[in-house]
């Protein structure tokens, strides 16, 4: 059984990357970019609770030349996991945070809050389908189809995404400039269920 809805949450992963010689200096600027992110995420009126640090890392890099290994500097990255339950604002989310220095991301997702109803919606479905192929193949077969002996519910529930990808990459024209808006596309969620279920004949 399958059930087609649209998405009423978007969760975006977005950051700040950073590098100087001075690993200090690399750390600092990293948090006056991301300070000044989380500003403009709050006057757009997203929660703190739906604002999540989902990764923080701080590595060397080097300039290889030769047989030599030249520290270069450090590079700083903050990642950030971003609830957006008005879906219809995430172009406006991206292009603001975009304005506001974030500069790496790794995609978008589109999801259902209550998925729950959605998904039982699928498994009446499945079950449906599954008592009418029953009843045709009982049919052709010759046979007097019965109550149902045992129903198993298969896979957890699933879900087809077909969701619009994005890196920051694209709000940069040939020009080096931001773009001035983001289209994005929601398309819709695909939940599945499935059901076998075992009938007696006679």
């Amino acid at each position: 059984g399958k059930v087609s809805a649209k998405p009423d949450v978007a969760y975006l992963n977005v950051g700040v990357r950073t590098m100087d010689k001075d690993a200090g200096k690399a750390q600092n600027d990293n948090k006056t970019t991301m300070t000044k992110i989380m500003d403009k995420l709050k006057s757009l009126n997203i929660d703190e609770k739906d604002i999540q640090t989902s990764a923080y890392n701080i590595w060397p890099r080097y300039n290889y030349s030769g047989n030599r290994e030249i520290l270069e500097g450090y590079e700083v990255e903050n990642m950030i996991r971003i609830t957006v339950h008005d879906v219809g604002s995430v172009g406006n989310v991206l292009d603001a945070v975009s304005k506001e220095g974030a500069n790496r991301s790794n995609g978008i997702s589109f999801g259902i809050l209550d998925m729950d109803s959605i998904y039982k919606q699928a498994l009446e479905k499945a079950i449906d389908d599954a008592k009418g192929k029953a009843e045709v193949m009982s049919k052709k077969a010759g046979v007097t189809l019965l109550k149902p002996l045992t129903i198993y519910e298969g896979n957890a529930p699933s879900q087809v995404f077909r969701d619009e990808m994005y890196n920051m990459g694209i709000m940069m024209d040939s020009d080096g400039e931001r773009a001035s808006s983001v289209p994005i596309a929601s398309g819709e969620l695909d939940i599945q269920a499935y059901v076998t279920i075992v009938y007696e004949t006679r």
